[in-house]
């Protein structure tokens, strides 16, 4: 009777997942990378970048990604793998430009070829330009080298004409960025300074459009950033403390300044008095308005109209929606082990990961596997039948 106690208690046990190594995407898909190697997808199928070999959406579960993977990068043309034997797998309609080549990567397509002088193992980061058949690649490699190839249609990197394999743009670079929806810009940080190149983001934030990079005039060291289509955030650490400054759109009061005023130069976001310490800050578009995410050691916060005049995961009638507050789960969950924020911001939706756990928040369309309910899911809920 021992034995088969013992396999009954243990047949009752929930299996443990593996770690979330990283959680990412675009503003219409997503993808999950745990620790053992395995990926999964969800989300827009459009431009072919869940490699399945069709465009269709995947709202109703996950696709697995057939190789073992160490790491991805992803834009709305498309979505890059590195396996853990360093080679580089492309899905996507448009990414051959993104690579200064031709071609369209219907499914899984090795591309480790067209990265010529890159060492892959190297690689700490890539962005890309969402700019259709135009785009562009920036590398930041692990010594901080940084490195760009692609159409570059605006100069986004630095210099002019298409650019058909890497080449050396800067050193000593500790954070990149660039246009989440639409546009040629990339952004870097290096020692505290902040550039840019290419076109203006939204309404000539900073400067004009620029053919070479730039350092723009910032007066406290800048730490961290995230742009979006029409605005750029940068947390910074002064002598006061960490701040946010912003530049661009400010629509729904959602930069935590109040109004819907365009800035055309940085205005600066004190968080001394809030009390956050952020290890990261997202604004993105969720919606009807724009939802500002900032994780730290407390919890998850949010400001601004987002869907549903609240934004999704915002307690209701709590706070102005210019100011911060905490957002809401639907379950007791511990905030301090918040330890992943993602939006898929033009699909309305925003994901979370708690204790190696997935929560979601946002337009139950794109979870159909999870909710019969239409419309909106605004406090954050566990993800069922994880993939593994």
């Amino acid at each position: 009777m021992l034995p088969f106690a013992r396999m009954f208690k243990y047949g009752n046990i929930k299996p443990t997942l593996p770690e979330i190594k990283k959680l990412d995407g675009s503003q219409l898909h997503v993808g999950l990378l745990y620790s053992t190697g395995n990926m999964y997808m969800r989300g827009s199928g459009s431009n072919y970048k869940l490699g399945t070999g069709d465009a269709s959406d995947v709202l109703g579960g996950w696709v697995h990604v057939p190789y073992e993977v160490d790491d991805f990068w992803a834009c709305v043309s498309g979505t890059l793998i590195k396996t853990v034997d360093n080679k580089l797998y492309c899905a996507g309609l448009y990414m051959g430009g993104y690579f200064g080549a031709s071609g369209s990567y219907v499914n899984w397509t090795e591309v480790t070829s067209l990265f010529v002088g890159i060492d892959v193992s190297q690689i700490k980061n890539i962005e890309f330009t969402s700019a259709g058949t135009s785009g562009s690649t920036l590398i930041l490699m692990l010594d901080g080298r940084l490195y760009g190839f692609g159409m570059n249609s605006r100069s986004e990197l630095g210099v002019n004409n298409k650019v058909v394999s890497p080449i050396l743009i800067d050193t000593g670079v500790s954070a990149i960025g660039a246009h989440k929806l639409g546009g040629s810009s990339f952004h870097y940080i290096k020692g505290g300074k902040y550039y840019r190149c290419g076109t203006s983001v939204g309404s000539n934030i900073g400067s004009s459009s620029l053919t070479t990079f730039t350092v723009l005039s910032i007066p406290d060291n800048v730490i961290s950033m995230q742009i979006l289509y029409d605005n750029v955030q940068l947390l910074c650490l002064g002598s006061s403390g960490y701040s946010i400054y912003m530049a661009g759109s400010n629509d729904y009061g959602g930069r935590g300044v109040g109004g819907s005023t365009v800035y055309t130069t940085f205005r600066k976001i004190d968080l001394t008095g809030f009390g956050v310490v952020p290890s990261e800050i997202l604004f993105e578009n969720a919606g009807n308005g724009y939802v500002n995410i900032s994780t730290d050691s407390t919890g998850v916060y949010t400001c601004g109209g987002g869907a549903g005049v609240n934004g999704l995961g915002r307690p209701t009638n709590v706070i102005p929606s210019s100011q911060l507050g905490v957002v809401q789960f639907s379950t007791g969950v511990e905030q301090s082990n918040i330890s992943r924020v993602y939006s898929q911001s033009s699909s309305s939706v925003i994901y979370c990961i708690v204790n190696n756990e997935l929560y979601w928040a946002g337009s139950n369309s794109y979870f159909t596997d999870q909710t019969t309910n239409t419309g909106t899911q605004f406090s954050f809920i566990k993800m069922k039948d994880m993939p593994s």
